[in-house]
């Protein structure tokens, strides 16, 4: 994969232009993008099977991402916490969705399903984010007093 990133400074401070080839496939560089990410994702298809999820994800919700791929969300949920309902929500409407979930465990966290469309404008993937925010109201009541 070739992407021109137009004109930018070598080391030399000298402007020039070209193209950076990465080392890896398309389809490695987006894995490792979803693996490495702090948040937990998970890319469903447009019917809500579950194509990847990266580790983040399987801690949160406590699924192996390796093992799970190819279930549908609410089997996801089965004997779990989370509830996967999200996801229909963004396949019916075709909008984003954003809500927090608390679990048994006193857990909070922040999920967000975002529908990505196909060229024809079916829906191709849901991807869903999953952001703890158990602290988040000490650490907003922290700022407040620093502030």
């Amino acid at each position: 994969m070739s992407s021109d990133l137009g004109p930018r400074s070598d080391s030399s401070g000298t402007r020039r232009t070209g193209t950076v080839t990465p080392a890896g496939s398309r389809l490695e560089i987006l894995e490792a993008m979803i693996d490495g990410a702090r948040e937990g994702l998970c890319i469903l298809n447009g019917t809500s099977t579950l194509l990847h999820g990266n580790k983040v994800a399987g801690e949160l919700l406590g699924f192996d991402p390796g093992k799970a791929a190819g279930l549908l969300a609410h089997e996801l949920g089965v004997d779990r916490d989370f509830d996967w309902s999200i996801a229909g929500e963004v396949a019916a409407g075709r909008v984003a969705v954003s809500t927090v979930q608390t679990l048994r465990t006193d857990r909070k966290l922040l999920v967000s399903g975002v529908p990505i469309a196909s060229s024809d404008g079916q829906l191709a993937y849901i991807v869903i984010t999953i952001r703890e925010i158990t602290g988040m109201g000490q650490v907003m009541s922290r700022l407040r007093d620093a502030v």
